[in-house]
């Protein structure tokens, strides 16, 4: 999950992530397929636009990000990083 300040476009290099296709989309973030640069692994990548946060969501978010980090289950998506800018 990364928070920007604007919206990424598609094929833009996001701190060592590829952002390919866009597969969705809420209220306040966009979610790509990406290729990783250093391991080439694909994953999907949260864009949250910070400008779209209102209160004390970004804060509940980034404490959501290290609880799901956290998790290991086979019937829930892993995460493997977070990045605040």
């Amino acid at each position: 999950m990364f928070t920007v300040d604007e919206e990424n476009e598609k094929n833009d290099e996001l701190d060592g992530y590829i952002l390919k296709e866009r597969i969705g989309s809420g209220s306040f973030s966009i979610v790509y397929t990406s290729t990783n640069l250093h391991n080439q692994k694909n994953y999907a990548v949260k864009v949250i636009n910070k400008e779209r946060v209102f209160g004390d969501a970004l804060d509940r978010l980034l404490r959501e990000s290290k609880l799901l980090k956290s998790i290991s289950h086979p019937n829930i998506i892993s995460l493997f990083d977070v990045k605040c800018k």
